[in-house]
């Protein structure tokens, strides 16, 4: 079974972060058969030549797109599926560390599980060195589970899913809000779509203060409202556990992000 790999890339990531998540796909036990790179906005010098490393060294399993202006990660992602060539697709996040054995381990068990349209895994999240693990990311396993949690949380971790490229653009691919992953698999869910999660750590994730300022603040309470009033509509949650959900959400993206660095570990959250 082929696969492919897509990773958007926001013009402002860091060299080093980028170079760490391009070489952990590169070093799988099970290489994938095609990286697709999607440049979000035009890119500096630095960052480009991290990615022309690995292109001079694998040219035939790199692709790559650039956008010249930031368009956002939805349309990012979006253009990343047409670009695709194989059934499966992994998703990567271009400051994330996979696994080793991640590809390996989530294709064997979709060879095994055909039926399946995603399958995802736990994370391990650290700080931006990755050098401390701050905590680990766990996520329901069989899918009666994961319908009942999207009622209250996110019920995948976004960098460690693959998916079946013809069911996401059935259904129409990411849509252009902030919590596009959430709403993705919300619409999975609605129709009827096969999914679980492995009881494995797949990714290591980089963490830290501009994750939690990128969780804080006004913005963010209009992200948490959006994706209740995208849950509101697909009929998953009633109004009573709309306002619940928004009791419990918007206190933590207001609260300083200093406090938030301690409790966030201990928290069920987007």
């Amino acid at each position: 079974m082929k696969f492919s790999v897509l990773m958007p890339v926001y013009f402002k990531e860091k060299t080093k972060y980028l170079d760490e998540s391009i070489k952990s796909i590169i070093e799988q036990t099970l290489k994938p058969n095609q990286i697709v790179i999607i440049k979000d906005g035009k890119f500096p010098a630095e960052l480009n030549k991290v990615i022309e490393k690995y292109k001079s060294k694998y040219n035939n399993l790199i692709d790559i797109y650039e956008f010249e202006k930031n368009v956002g990660i939805a349309k990012a992602l979006n253009k990343g599926l047409s670009i695709c060539k194989y059934e499966y697709i992994a998703r990567m996040d271009s400051d994330d560390v996979c696994k080793n054995d991640r590809f390996e381990k989530q294709m064997n068990y979709l060879q095994k599980n055909t039926e399946l349209d995603i399958l995802g895994g736990i994370i391990e999240e650290y700080d931006e060195g990755m050098n401390k693990l701050l905590s680990k990311r766990e996520v329901p396993k069989k899918e009666e589970n994961i319908k009942l949690n999207i009622k209250k949380e996110n019920p995948f971790n976004h960098s460690t899913v693959i998916f079946k490229k013809e069911t996401i653009l059935k259904l129409g691919g990411y849509k252009n809000i902030k919590l596009e992953d959430y709403d993705l698999w919300a619409r999975m869910v609605i129709n009827n779509c096969k999914m679980e999660n492995l009881n494995e750590i797949l990714v290591k994730n980089r963490t830290g203060i501009t994750m939690y300022k990128k969780h804080s603040g006004i913005k963010y309470v209009k992200d948490i409202i959006e994706i209740e009033n995208k849950l509101y509509e697909y009929k998953l949650i009633n109004k009573g556990e709309y306002a619940i959900n928004l009791i419990k959400r918007i206190p933590l993206a207001l609260c300083p992000v200093q406090l938030k660095r301690f409790i966030y570990p201990f928290i069920r959250r987007f």
